[in-house]
């Protein structure tokens, strides 16, 4: 038995990132929707923008010699970084900011991860430009960041502006300790775990078992830690609670790259409100090729404002996906930073609008007509995994009614802006297809085509993309054409009978 934070689970959940790298996303492994969209990247860019105003209010006739750091901790996949880089790209001009005021920082710890950023498209524009650099970094054990592409290395104390730090879905997946409060009285909550298999099932076939010891609250080195175990201590109802001191640890590691204070932007599933800590209860992990537990964000909360911190929450505190913005001490006002970030949350958060979108799981395809979706993917940014998996749902609101020149028009600019944010990740997500569906159905047949076109080179060439271009070709009264690629169709799978009818049709 052990404390869970000292238990082998961490060590292995490293283990299983290093070995699987981004087919954990690829394959939709491990989830990504809800941590992963337009609508959070923007919020982000914008309480980014706002902290920037912030400094420079409190710095007049300062310059942006050197830039803003945003470091990006466990980025993974790397698509919600694209995300957020294109929305500064957007958002920086309108406040009359250089774009190079910033500087982006992927960072990972598993050198796959790192190496599939480098090779993607997407970031090469970025690269060039200086505005993105990459680094292999593992913040509960390096000191210094060494950027692969600048070949710059950031060391302690090296930053003299504010650090960003940005952590989507990884307090989850790092070392957190369980306690249980009866009676008054703490106890910590030990943990035993019982798995042969290898790294890739690991966690699957894992067994655990927990003790439960009697502890004082002056369990840690950290003062503001004890602080927050006493509170609970006293608080508390009979509860089991989790204390993320893995993502604690990460904090103070960025921390110290600036004399400056580090504005975290966290989001993960998580507790906010006590009310909801698990009555006297093993702690709850959760299995999803890797492992995962609730972080808890109302520690944090208490950590930051014991260290002269600021903690800015969503209102709504019983959501299981929680998103803060909490500041270490700062020498200077933040009422930009505070506004964007309240402007951004105070109502629906991330989960309600994955909530619109998807019933248990399954796509939401009950709509009462085409102006419902429109207003949801409208809401939603047009966001392309949204898009994407909306797209059979759609076309056959666009195929079972009349469409109005005002809603062809938000379809056309719907499309244009799913595009302008497409990141190749997922093997199974062909959004050329569907955008090339999609205008095919509003009679768009030339941007029909691009996109089908589109869809063999990024996807490889099918049977249904090679049919979709030949009934395009078809409908542009190119005939020579669409016989073509009927018969490539056949060439591809020969049993494809609306190739065979199309040839007929058109012999």
């Amino acid at each position: 038995m052990t404390a869970l934070s000292k238990s082998d689970l961490w060590q292995k959940m490293q283990e299983y990132y290093h070995n699987i790298g981004p087919e954990a996303w690829q394959n939709e492994v491990v989830p990504l929707q809800i941590s992963s969209n337009k609508n959070l990247a923007f919020a982000y860019a914008n309480v980014i923008i706002a902290q920037i105003l912030d400094w420079q209010i409190a710095n007049p006739g300062k310059d942006f010699k050197e830039p803003f750091y945003i470091i990006e901790v466990g980025t993974g996949h790397g698509k919600f970084s694209y995300y957020v880089l294109k929305c500064l790209h957007e958002l920086l001009p309108n406040f009359d900011l250089p774009i190079s005021c910033v500087k982006f920082i992927m960072t990972d710890i598993a050198q796959k991860n790192v190496e599939s950023w480098q090779r993607h498209p997407a970031f090469q524009e970025f690269f060039k430009n200086g505005l993105l650099d990459v680094a292999l970094f593992n913040a509960m054990a390096d000191i210094e960041i060494k950027l692969l592409i600048s070949e710059i290395t950031i060391r302690q104390n090296a930053l003299s502006k504010p650090v960003f730090m940005l952590c989507n879905y990884l307090f989850d997946s790092l070392s957190h300790d369980a306690f249980q409060v009866r009676d008054k009285k703490l106890y910590e909550v030990q943990i035993k775990i019982n798995s042969d298999a290898d790294w890739e099932e690991y966690f699957a076939k894992a067994k655990f078992d927990f003790t439960y010891n009697p502890v004082s609250t002056s369990y840690y080195s950290d003062t503001a830690l004890n602080q927050v175990l006493a509170n609970y201590e006293q608080t508390l109802p009979n509860s089991t609670f989790t204390i993320p001191v893995g993502g604690i640890e990460c904090i103070n590691t960025v921390k110290k790259f600036t004399g400056q204070h580090l504005v975290l932007l966290l989001a993960d599933k998580g507790h906010a409100n006590i009310d909801l800590f698990d009555d006297v209860s093993e702690p709850d992990i959760s299995v999803h090729g890797s492992i995962s537990l609730m972080v808890n964000f109302d520690a944090l909360r208490h950590y930051f404002s014991l260290t002269s911190g600021t903690a800015h929450m969503m209102s709504n505190t019983a959501a299981e996906f929680q998103v803060a913005c909490y500041i270490t001490k700062g020498n200077y006002d933040m009422q930009h930073t505070k506004h964007a970030f309240y402007q951004s949350f105070v109502g629906a958060c991330p989960q309600d609008l994955i909530s619109l979108c998807y019933i248990d799981d399954e796509i939401n395809c009950d709509f009462k007509n085409i102006d419902q979706l429109l207003g949801l993917l409208n809401l939603v940014l047009w966001d392309p995994n949204i898009v994407y998996d909306m797209h059979d749902t759609l076309i056959e609101l666009i195929e079972n009614g009349e469409l109005t020149v005002e809603q062809d028009l938000i379809i056309i600019r719907g499309a244009q802006l799913a595009w302008e944010y497409y990141f190749k990740l997922e093997k199974n997500q062909d959004l050329p297809f569907a955008l090339g569906s999609i205008y095919y159905a509003i009679d768009e047949f030339e941007l029909a085509l691009e996109f089908f076109e589109l869809s063999v080179q990024e996807y490889g060439p099918n049977s249904e993309n090679l049919y979709n271009i030949a009934i395009t070709h078809q409908a542009l009264d190119n005939l020579v054409a669409a016989k073509n690629f009927a018969k490539r169709t056949l060439e591809v799978d020969a049993k494809y009978m609306p190739a065979k009818e199309l040839l007929a049709e058109l012999a």
